[in-house]
Order: structure tokens, then C-alpha cells, then sequence
């Protein structure tokens, strides 16, 4: 049985949040990551936990890179292998190996759904120690509408930094306006592949706000991409000594612990039947060990009572209040 207004507060705080409660919640949410404005409603939730989710969980909800690009200013190829994309005790894990012929064998994967627009997007990261890779945060419309999140250390550096831009990118030469790209470093220059760090961006039709644990001040007002797309996650090196550097010489790992996101669905509108105000919710606390992943809001409304906790949760406030 569905939980009505009167059993269910409009905040969402404990780490037994159910999917039960969650669709209460029909009247918005508001995101209580650190360093989001609280005060913004947003129709829609996402949330992967990685750690927790099978991998029957990961095929579920994600599919898996599988082609190669080949850039003109590279040697060797990024080859995409569904096999370098692996549950691993921590999260997900995303490989990349040493150079075959003219190929570097790279993980990614990318949410099924291809609705992810406006919003605040989150993922907890682990980038790997050796050199000679990229690690990419991202949702991917087109080469020419993506906002972007990468970390590359093709020099062995241990204050590398993350690359912020977005795409079309603005170029003065060969090198990168600032007007879109900007670089984001951990405090005092400590090592990033040390622990996990949350990496996020707060995108708007009139500006993207990229941060680190809290920080969003690297802020991009030109060229702000309009069109919703795929949630990216990837790890990939082509050799470029300008950029990925490498290609490693031994197999190098990235982690993804979980990722979450808030973001508004046009085609949504508001009940605020179970609900008279937004849900204040801290996404990161949903987790769950068993559940089915699951890759629409319709599929959740239908399993609610059911699935006491989830490693993969999409809700629509529209959808929500069919019930």
C-alpha cells in the first residue's frame, strides 16, 4: 500500500528510505547535495548505486560502450569493449588496456534513457593513479551538445585537474577558450586518485556550474547545450600526447561508486496530491542490494510496494500521481 501525506513528512532524510515513501513525492523534489540550491523544485529523480546494484542490475539500466573513435590528432583508436565495463566490489569499473595494434581496448557505459536534461548531476569517483587515461563524466547528445566532465593525467602528475566544457567547444587555435572550458583542481593540490570524490554540474538553458565535492564556481555561459541526452560514464586513452597521453601499459581502472541526479521533465506536471510541498531529499542515501534495475518511471510506479529498497530509481512526478 502507497503511503498518503499524512504518513510521510516532505522530507526525505533517513537511510530507510523506501521507494515506498519516494512515491509520496509527488509534488517535487528539492536537492539537499552539498553545495545545490535547495530551493529548486525538480520534477524528476535518478539514482544508480553501483556498489550495490548486480550485474544483472548494470545491464538492466545502462548499456554498454561498444565502438571505436578515432580522432585525427591520434595515433591509435579509443575501442569501446563491453567486456572493460565490470561490477567490482566498489561500484562499477571501467578499464582501460595496453595498446592492440591500432586500437586501446576503453569501458564506458550510458543510461538507456536518453531524457537527461536540465538538472544537477552527481557521481561519487575514483580516477586511477597510473597515467595515460581519461576519465569522463558526462551527458552526450551529439559531438556539438554535451556537457562534459573530464580528469586526464597523460604526465604521471599527482595535481592533475578536471576538465569542465562543453560542447561545441571554443578553440583560439590549438588551444581552449576559456569562454568554454575550465579546469577544477582538488584543495591543496592533493592526489584525486587517493579516495572517491564527487564530481557534479548544475546545468541551466543559460549556464553549466561544474564543481568538486561541494564547489561549483567554474562556472560556462557560452555555447550551454540545449538538448537532453544520455547519462555517460567512460575510460578511454587513443594515445594523444596532448591529452589522454599513453596509452597505459598495463591495464588502469576507473571507479564509479554511485551517481544521482534532479533534473526537470517538460512533459511533467505536478499532482501535489500526496504531497502539499517538494520532498527535501538527499539522494545519496537511497540504496539498496537486490533490486532489479529498473529504466522508467512507469516500471517504478508499478514495482513500488514491492521493492523495499533500490540499486536503480527513476521517478516522475507524473507518473507518480496515476495512483
Amino acid at each position: 500500500m502507497l503511503l498518503d501525506r499524512r504518513q510521510f513528512s516532505s522530507q526525505v532524510t533517513s537511510a530507510n528510505t523506501t521507494a515506498q515513501a519516494i512515491a509520496a513525492c509527488d509534488c517535487g523534489f528539492n536537492d539537499l547535495t552539498e553545495g545545490a540550491d535547495i530551493t529548486q523544485v525538480w520534477t524528476s529523480l535518478y539514482k544508480a548505486d553501483f556498489a550495490t546494484m548486480s550485474s544483472k542490475d548494470l545491464g538492466n539500466g545502462f548499456r554498454f560502450m561498444q565502438n571505436s573513435i578515432k580522432r585525427e590528432n591520434s595515433a591509435v583508436s579509443r575501442a569501446f569493449d563491453p567486456n572493460n565495463a565490470q561490477r567490482c566490489d566498489d561500484g562499477v569499473c571501467l578499464a582501460v588496456q595496453p595498446q592492440n595494434n591500432d586500437k586501446v581496448p576503453s569501458g564506458g557505459i550510458y543510461t538507456k534513457s536518453k531524457g537527461m536534461h536540465f538538472g544537477n548531476y552527481y557521481t561519487e569517483v575514483k580516477v586511477p593513479s597510473a597515467h595515460g587515461t581519461v576519465s569522463a563524466f558526462y551527458v552526450y547528445k551529439t559531438d556539438i551538445n554535451e556537457v562534459d566532465m573530464e580528469y586526464n593525467n597523460p604526465t604521471g602528475s599527482t595535481n592533475s585537474s578536471i576538465k569542465a566544457t562543453v560542447k561545441p567547444q571554443v578553440y583560439n587555435g590549438t588551444f581552449a577558450d576559456p569562454s568554454t572550458y575550465k579546469k577544477i583542481f582538488a584543495p591543496t593540490g592533493e592526489d584525486m586518485s587517493q579516495e572517491f570524490r564527487t564530481w557534479g554540474f548544475h546545468w541551466t538553458s543559460d549556464q553549466v556550474a561544474y564543481g568538486m565535492d561541494g564547489d561549483y564556481s567554474q562556472v560556462i555561459t557560452t555555447n550551454v547545450p540545449q538538448l537532453p541526452g544520455t547519462l555517460s560514464f567512460s575510460h578511454w586513452s587513443d594515445g594523444n600526447p596532448g591529452y589522454s597521453g599513453g596509452p597505459p601499459t598495463e591495464t588502469t581502472v576507473l571507479t564509479f561508486r554511485r551517481t544521482w541526479a534532479f533534473w526537470n521533465d517538460t512533459s511533467v506536471t505536478m499532482a501535489c496530491k500526496r504531497s502539499t510541498a517538494p520532498c527535501k531529499l538527499d539522494a545519496r542515501i537511497l540504496s539498496g542490494s537486490s533490486a532489479d534495475a529498473v529504466s522508467s518511471a512507469h516500471r517504478i510506479h508499478q514495482s513500488i510496494g514491492a521493492l523495499p529498497l533500490l540499486s536503480l530509481l527513476v521517478v516522475s512526478v507524473a507518473i507518480l500521481s496515476l495512483a
